[in-house]
């Protein structure tokens, strides 16, 4: 007679499989985690060579911004153009300094009504004919003339109203 508290014991082959099994699960838990922390840690390695790269690229940018003007040979922001910087040592371009480096541009024969060349001349060899400045979409300033090769003057406010771009404040 068998009593129901007799208990059978695994064979050793069911506690071998037994035992391969919880092995299998550990492992497949434990390189689940390893594959998460490298994750991890290769997220925030970019992330931080993101922002180191952004830190030093965004100031560079903005100084490139606030040191050139694009002088235009016509009043259209599709005519031909030359793009002037700053001189040493001056902190920011604005808008008297903008039509000051263009004007000179125009002096010296680089720009004409309608086309930009280039030349090497050392002297000006004309004035500059009135110019404005507006201020386009990615805050360049853009210097044009006030009067177009088909004759037409405008103001400051007229002829950006006209490309549809802002009036330069800076």
């Amino acid at each position: 007679m068998s009593n129901s508290y007799d208990r059978q014991w695994p064979s050793d082959a069911a506690m071998d499989r037994i035992w391969d099994s919880t092995q299998t699960a550990i492992t497949k838990q434990a390189k689940t985690a390893h594959r998460r922390k490298v994750t991890l840690i290769a997220g925030v390695g970019a992330l931080a060579l993101g922002v180191t790269a952004g830190a030093i690229i965004i100031p560079a940018t903005q100084t490139q911004l606030d040191s050139t003007a694009r002088c235009y040979s016509d009043q259209r922001t599709e005519s031909q153009y030359s793009d002037v910087a700053l001189a040493d040592g001056q902190a920011a371009l604005n808008q008297s300094g903008a039509i000051t480096n263009c004007g000179a541009a125009w002096a010296y024969g680089n720009i004409t009504l309608g086309q930009v060349h280039v030349t090497d001349n050392q002297q000006p060899i004309a004035a500059a004919p009135p110019l404005g400045v507006c201020l386009q979409p990615n805050d360049i300033l853009a210097v044009f003339p006030l009067t177009s090769a088909a004759g037409t003057v405008l103001t400051q406010e007229e002829l950006c109203q006209k490309l549809s771009l802002r009036a330069a404040t800076k």
